[in-house]
């Protein structure tokens, strides 16, 4: 038989608190059938949300790089330093894409 030491048995009571409070807190919020489509309709809302601040980011990227395209027009700059900005657009957009997907997993 495994023993229990003092610090288990706090660590065990602390756990089942911690448990049971949240339980608490958080049941009022998903008995209702109120609560739960306030709930949709507050994560639809950010996902709209979420979807049109990609869409101003990607416009953003556009302009940025053709700012840098036009920059090579005038002779202000090189077509190397398109390249960069590209390379730059894109992995602002590979992080992006990397952290949904690391939020998706912890769901």
């Amino acid at each position: 038989m495994k023993q229990v030491t003092f610090f288990q048995k706090i660590k065990n009571r602390a756990d089942i608190l911690f448990l049971q409070l949240s339980l608490v807190v958080i049941s009022p919020f998903l008995a209702t059938n109120a609560h739960a489509s306030a709930f949709t309709k507050l994560t639809n809302l950010f996902t709209q949300w979420k979807t049109e601040f990609y869409g101003l980011l990607a416009v953003g990227a556009f302009i940025y790089v053709m700012w840098e395209i036009v920059k090579v027009w005038t002779n202000k700059s090189q077509w190397g330093d398109v390249g960069g900005k590209l390379i730059e657009v894109g992995a602002a957009g590979a992080i992006i894409v990397a952290v949904e997907f690391a939020w998706a997993m912890l769901k």
